[in-house]
């Protein structure tokens, strides 16, 4: 089974660096990119059920974008809703690190690729575990319904998805690490028999329902 993601295009905030949070408008580079997305889309004669769009502007921008060029209706799905990322979401990186220097400074490390998910220390931050186990389920669901679905993901939704098709683990030493995308990238994400049954374990391990 397939699984189809592209991260949303460039929006104002990336141009600050402002992680998490509400979101913003796409920049007209954006725009650009999101209309070069839906010709990809198109090339690649995929044609999904559904454009489903993670809960912020720059998503839904995107996405609505692809869709009025390739006709697929859009949905938003709160259960991809990024990990919030308690003290830091919404502020300027430059600020934050002033405000909050404890929690940045792991953020950054998390950035670095140096620690896992599991070891990110942020005050009010969602836990890791939580954030993990919603992706879970929600492959777990996506494939029960046999339809395809083309997401436009913020970063930690793609990271999440990535890690999830590599069988990397919330737990401490099962490799759950960052990863980069470019804005507009599309990514294709396969789930083989036994990912599928990776992910059921995940599932019967964290009590997910």
């Amino acid at each position: 089974m397939k699984l189809f993601l592209a991260r949303h295009a460039e929006c104002e905030k990336n141009l600050i660096g402002i992680p998490g949070g509400s979101g913003a408008a796409l920049t007209q580079v954006g725009r650009n990119q999101a209309q070069v997305l839906a010709r990809e889309v198109g090339l690649l004669g995929l044609r999904p059920a559904l454009i489903v769009a993670c809960p912020t502007i720059q998503t839904i921008e995107t996405a609505q974008i692809v869709s009025d060029e390739i006709q697929v209706p859009v949905v938003e799905s709160a259960d991809l809703r990024s990990i919030h990322l308690g003290v830091l979401a919404g502020l300027p990186i430059s600020q934050a690190r002033l405000l909050h220097p404890a929690s940045s400074f792991s953020m950054d490390e998390w950035r670095a690729g140096t620690i896992e998910l599991c070891d990110l220390q942020v005050e009010d931050m969602e836990d890791p575990v939580s954030f993990y186990c919603r992706g879970v389920k929600y492959v777990l669901d996506y494939i029960q319904r046999q339809e395809t679905e083309l997401i436009i993901a913020t970063t930690s939704i793609l990271i999440l998805m990535q890690n999830l098709n590599e069988m990397k683990g919330a737990s401490p030493g099962e490799g759950y690490r960052t990863r980069d995308y470019g804005n507009g990238r599309l990514v294709e994400l396969e789930f083989s028999s036994s990912k599928i049954d990776w992910l059921k374990a995940q599932a019967k391990k964290h009590a997910i329902v």
